[in-house]
């Protein structure tokens, strides 16, 4: 890119059009159609006077037509000619919300808020059509009816208590024109940038003729020099070309001005932004690039709601009235506005990591009442503990709320509080000051903008006390009190106001000047510039279709003439516009897609109609493909003796685990085993997979510890065994709950019930499994262990289930998902915990090792034994004949000896330090590990799961009756309880 700081060459960039400065010097004031353009001339004014040398110079009179009018009713109120209230669009939206808040007979799924954004809209666009007289005219549908209901009350409200909509004030500076008691100070008006007026707006320019008050159109135009039609494969190379096209024109002339126009930019900011990032600014793609403004900007702001400084407010605001869920209060944690800004940023990550692995919840949203008491249970965070504490005890005791008792119960409503939306604009000031918001460092240029326009938004917020608007409207015909009181309202309609407000402010950075604007249409009218690139121009979105107004027949919008109802009127002024673009600068290019990947599109109708000149393909535009304007990495080179730090003389955790990761791959199981890698815990509501496979594991570890024979099983009767299963359901559920969840309130205690519920109908349905097996004494559990060596290694063992059958000894492992006898072979098992027992264990002891497959969609045993009665199944020879037990035996024997070498060659390999990545089955294999940031495989070749636990958890079977047999001794009543 040229520098912006090389010698200026024979560029108009700073020149005022020449039309817009004879009208200066005549004296008159320019209006413009937006502030925008505004904004532009009266810089290119100051630019001008610096390049004549002028030292001062007093302001012109450059206005946008909005600014102009509220200033002639500020006259009108300073001269005592009116005492009406102008309304803003937040205590318009009041009133109209009020209005349908009060009317009985709405019956709709929209919020009251919706509804009086659509009303709104339909009165401007009454007002603006000079409609209002034909209220009465509302009619032809329910919708319809329903909105002249609220618009008659809407009028007499305004007139009782002195208002006026801002929709209205065209017109109202009309009436005070004819009726003398309004004397405009400007000799002469000049419009700059008006496609076309509205009715309402012409109303007032006739009003001027009596006066003798010219008011004229000052046409902009550059004297046509090239027309381009751009033609692109799809959107991102349309973008790309106009970003080179961009890039060409500046390396030609430095101080040119260039205007890049869409019909909706905010549907492609992101694909603009990054091609003319990558293009014109590609020094600003490091991640340690200096924040430096790029040479180009959008004029068209963003929601303040979507900003992550003010978004950050939001949920601060929100959270100090009620729970959030983890995601929302992890973000909060993990925010450079929370807290103490980035001084304590890494202690709050730790904090948020150790939330994430140790507090799983229950119940869906945490309270601020939780994270006190997790920041008090935290004595290695004394400095983040201490402050945080006390700036969380603040939000929560600033009047919004009160402290419960239990941790993650929600926290009780402040809906019994209210106070004026003045009052509490101050409270919310006090909540964000507790917490260290906006930062405790120093703002840049943009966050003080930002904070600032927040600061407005509040002031907003506090206008709405201008009426009580708590009242029946349309049954309340009058009141005795003609002056309002400030209404009194809730915490949370308060908020919900802000909220609202936020999402409706746009904020856009001060305007650095950037060469290359990037605009709407209707942002460039009243601007010249050195080149236009329009964007979108396809016979789907240009011209585009106008909209209609909600709540209004579409005979009475015929009638009046409103936009979208006329096509004629539509064509020609979309043809206006089309020649305004084409004539605001002296190189034009038009540039469309051919497709979206879906559709196939071709040029607007209006382009040929126009004569857009010549056609080029958009890709003789681009000098380098963008798809290889990534920067290459440079790998850093570690000079190192390749060894590794030995594996510790120690049993190591893990135990099976360990090896299975080494079959599945080396690398996973170097950097959990030895570098202590893990990934972030997702924190979800409720049990998840593995903890209720756990459930399952604790239970049947107690219920054979009490039972350990199948014998006794036998023996039992129904109503003992459903007995006994409550009760090792009800201590496994609560054991978990105590080892990592919190119940604290009914949800809570009705949930686990659920739980536990579940848990003893599965159960019991796996113990008719057990039955259906030969005689079986269980002599070792889950809780037994034992320390074995397995090549250089000494594992630490936990073995499921070890039965004593006839022949031996019967190695079980409890599944609750997939699970195949399979994943025990080859080189690298992807099951190896049965295998890894039975290489210890006696040969001649050894009677068989099965997988218990315990889920509701199957439950069985899989897996290998010496007699056909241990598993309910034969083994045969090659030939179809069945094996003889010494036969099954010897072939087991051999299995045996073949996992013992796999298994000793995977300890060798870990204990070696082999980290290779090397997945077993890529990419299944990687899909569901943490360590794929660590390893970089390639993430876009991974079909992510969308759901892991294939044993999906369905709370109406535990009323599934046809799992109790009505001659069975417990009823499936008494099954249920």
């Amino acid at each position: 890119m040229p520098n912006a700081t090389q010698p200026e060459r024979s560029s108009q960039r700073h020149l005022l059009p020449m039309q817009v400065e004879l009208a200066l010097e005549r004296g008159a004031t320019i209006l413009t159609a937006n502030q925008r353009a505004a904004r532009t001339l009266r810089r290119a004014f100051a630019s001008l006077q610096l390049q004549q040398s002028q030292p001062v110079w007093t302001p012109p009179a450059i206005l946008s037509w909005n600014a102009w009018t509220n200033s002639q009713w500020q006259r009108l109120l300073l001269d005592g000619a009116e005492d009406r209230l102008l309304l803003s669009q937040p205590q318009e939206h009041a009133i109209w919300a009020s209005i349908i808040g009060s009317d009985k007979n709405v019956q709709t799924l929209l919020r009251h808020d919706a509804l009086a954004d659509l009303a709104q809209r339909a009165w401007l666009s009454l007002a603006t059509i000079r409609g209002l007289h034909r209220l009465r005219d509302c009619n032809g549908s329910l919708d319809a009816e329903t909105f002249g209901r609220w618009a008659v009350e809407f009028d007499r409200r305004c007139k009782r208590e002195r208002w006026l909509s801002s929709s209205q004030l065209d017109l109202a500076l009309s009436d005070h024109l004819l009726s003398g008691q309004l004397a405009i100070a400007e000799p002469a008006l000049a419009l700059v940038g008006f496609d076309r007026l509205t009715p309402a707006q012409e109303a007032l320019c006739i009003a001027l003729r009596p006066a003798r008050i010219p008011c004229e159109h000052l046409p902009l135009a550059a004297d046509p020099e090239k027309r381009t039609l751009v033609v692109a494969e799809d959107t991102e190379e349309e973008a790309y070309a106009a970003a080179w096209n961009a890039r060409a024109l500046l390396e030609a002339n430095p101080q040119a001005r260039i205007a890049v126009i869409l019909p909706d930019v905010a549907a492609r900011r992101s694909e603009l932004e990054r091609a003319f990032r990558h293009v014109l600014a590609p020094e600003l793609d490091g991640i340690s690039a200096a924040s430096t403004p790029p040479p180009f900007e959008f004029s068209l702001g963003k929601p303040l709601a979507r900003l992550p400084m003010t978004s950050t407010a939001l949920t601060i605001l929100l959270w100090a009235s009620q729970p959030l869920p983890f995601a929302q209060c992890s973000h909060l944690l993990l925010s450079p506005h929370f807290g103490s800004g980035g001084a304590d940023l890494n202690a709050r990550a730790e904090l948020d990591e150790y939330l994430r692995r140790k507090s799983n919840l229950l119940q869906p949203e945490v309270s601020i009442d939780w994270l006190i008491a997790k920041l008090e249970n935290q004595p290695r965070l004394d400095s983040l503990r201490q402050g945080l504490t006390s700036a969380l005890r603040i939000a929560r005791e600033a009047g919004l709320q009160r402290p419960r008792k239990g941790l993650a119960g929600s926290q009780k409503s402040p809906g019994s509080s209210t106070k004026s939306h003045s009052e509490w604009a101050a409270v919310m000031q006090a909540v964000l000051a507790s917490v260290g918001w906006p930062t405790s460092r120093t703002l840049d240029s943009t966050e003080f903008q930002l904070l600032r326009k927040w600061q407005g938004l509040l002031d907003q917020l506090a206008t709405l006390d201008f009426a009580d608007l708590a009242t029946d409207a349309l049954n309340t015909s009058s009141r005795s009190n003609p002056r309002p009181s400030a209404p009194r309202v809730s915490y949370q309609a308060a908020l919900k106001s802000l909220q609202r407000l936020a999402a409706q402010t746009l904020f856009a950075p001060e305007s650095i000047d950037a060469p290359v604007q990037i605009m709407g249409t209707l942002e460039s009218a009243g601007s010249l510039f050195d080149a236009v690139l329009f964007l979108g121009a396809t016979d789907a979105d240009w011209p585009p279709a106008e909209p209609t107004a909600p709540f209004l027949s579409w005979h009475l919008q015929r009638c009046l003439r409103m936009p979208g109802t006329d096509p004629a009127a539509a064509h020609q002024h979309a043809v206006a516009v089309t020649r305004r673009i084409l004539a605001s600068a002296p190189t034009v290019f038009f540039s469309y897609a051919a497709s979206d990947g879906k559709l196939e599109f071709r040029p607007s109708p209006l382009l040929a109609e126009l004569d857009a000149s010549s056609s080029i393909a958009a890709q003789s535009c681009i000098r380098q493909d963008w798809r290889a304007l990534q920067h290459p990495v440079e790998l850093e080179e570690f000079d190192g003796d390749g060894t590794i730090a030995p594996t510790p003389d120690r049993p190591l955790r893990g135990g099976a685990q360990l090896l299975k990761l080494q079959s599945l791959c080396p690398f996973r199981a170097f950097a959990e085993h030895r570098l202590g890698s893990s990934e972030p815990a997702a924190v979800e509501p409720g049990l998840d997979a593995r903890q209720r496979g756990s459930l399952v594991h604790s239970a049947l570890e107690k219920f054979w510890t009490e039972v350990k024979t199948h014998e006794n099983l036998a023996q039992m009767s129904r109503q003992n065994r459903l007995t006994l299963l409550n009760t090792v359901a009800t201590s496994a559920v609560a054991s978990a709950v105590a080892k990592e969840h919190q119940a604290t309130s009914a949800w809570d205690r009705a949930y686990l019930d659920l739980q536990r519920r579940w848990l003893i109908r599965l159960l019991d349905r796996w113990m008719d499994v057990e039955l259906a097996r030969p005689p079986f004494e269980v002599v070792s559990r889950e809780g037994d262990r034992s320390h074995s060596e397995i090549g250089p290694l000494r594992l630490h063992l936990r073995p499921d289930r070890v039965d004593a059958v006839e022949g031996g000894l019967l190695f079980l492992d409890y599944k609750t998902g997939k699970c195949s006898p399979s994943n025990w072979l080859g080189e690298r098992p992807e099951e190896p915990q049965l295998p890894l027992y039975a290489t210890l264990c006696d040969p001649a002891l050894l009677a068989g090792l099965a997988f218990a497959r315990v889920s509701a969609s199957e439950m069985n045993f899989s897996g290998y034994a010496i007699a056909p009665g241990i598993l309910k199944h034969a083994a045969f020879k090659k030939d179809g004949s069945p094996a003889t037990a010494k036969e099954v035996r010897e072939d087991l024997v051999a299995q045996v000896a073949e996992w013992k070498r796999v298994l000793a060659s995977l300890a060798d390999e870990f204990h070696r330090g082999l980290a290779t990545v090397s997945p077993k089955n890529y990419p299944s294999t990687c899909e569901h590990c943490g360590q794929r940031p660590f390893c970089r495989v390639s993430e876009s070749r991974l079909a992510l799961e969308a759901n892991a636990f294939d044993d999906p958890f369905d709370p109406f079977d535990l009323f599934d009756t046809a799992a109790y047999p009505s001659g069975d001794a417990a009823s499936a009543e008494e099954a249920n309880a």
